[in-house]
């Protein structure tokens, strides 16, 4: 599906729409979580961040990602947050259309299960390459913790913003993002898993915080 929305964007063919409707499935949730509440997370998360590079097979770049399933562990903060999530992920999904044709919406079953979970601290000049999650229906970024230089500003070429529908490099493709979200501290960005998606690099002397995770349909 991925690829598809590739070749149908390069033979401007109006199905690239239906399959990748940004404007729709990219989806923005502000939680309620106060800024104590951010606070503890970030500091939980710091402790967990205990490498010095990125994983080489992962796709960031400059920052590190923590290791095993994040929502699995016995930390109550992180476990709360796990706990947070879940509902407002479901009432989301629940307002979406029915379309029994569409990879994506064809699936919702009214309830998720979390498919792996994990943190990302990106320093100075880091980013993400633009990729796809290969094992999640539905992905997501939370933004815990980040500098006043991806905080401020707007628009395609903002700092450390998500950037969706540049496909892979090695495509060889010049293609502008058909949708840039710019983070906010406790918003959570819900997405299909198929969407191509990456960062912009930025500057700062403070780190970009967030979480991730996958989740598929449940059923029962």
């Amino acid at each position: 599906w991925a690829y598809l929305t590739v070749i149908w964007r390069l033979l401007d063919d109006p199905r690239e729409h239906w399959l990748a409707d940004y404007e729709r499935l990219v989806m923005p949730i502000d939680l309620p979580i106060s800024p104590g509440g951010l606070a503890e997370l970030r500091d939980s998360l710091n402790r967990l961040h205990v490498m010095r590079q990125h994983p080489a097979d992962q796709s960031l770049r400059g920052g590190t990602q923590t290791r095993g399933d994040l929502f699995a562990r016995s930390d109550p903060t992180i476990r709360a947050l796990a706990e947070l999530v879940r509902p407002g992920v479901e009432r989301l999904l629940a307002g979406l259309p029915d379309d029994p044709s569409h990879p994506f919406l064809c699936r919702r079953t009214g309830r998720i299960a979390y498919q792996g979970s994990w943190s990302v601290r990106l320093r100075s000049e880091g980013f993400h390459v633009s990729h796809i999650h290969q094992e999640g229906w539905l992905s997501s970024a939370l933004y815990v913790s980040l500098p006043p230089e991806v905080t401020q500003g707007g628009g395609e070429t903002q700092t450390g913003a998500l950037a969706f529908g540049v496909p892979d490099a090695l495509l060889g493709l010049d293609l502008p993002p058909r949708r840039v979200e710019v983070p906010k501290e406790g918003r959570l960005v819900l997405f299909p898993s198929y969407f191509w998606h990456g960062t912009l690099p930025f500057q700062s002397a403070q780190p970009r915080l967030t979480v991730a995770f996958d989740a598929v349909p449940r059923s029962g």
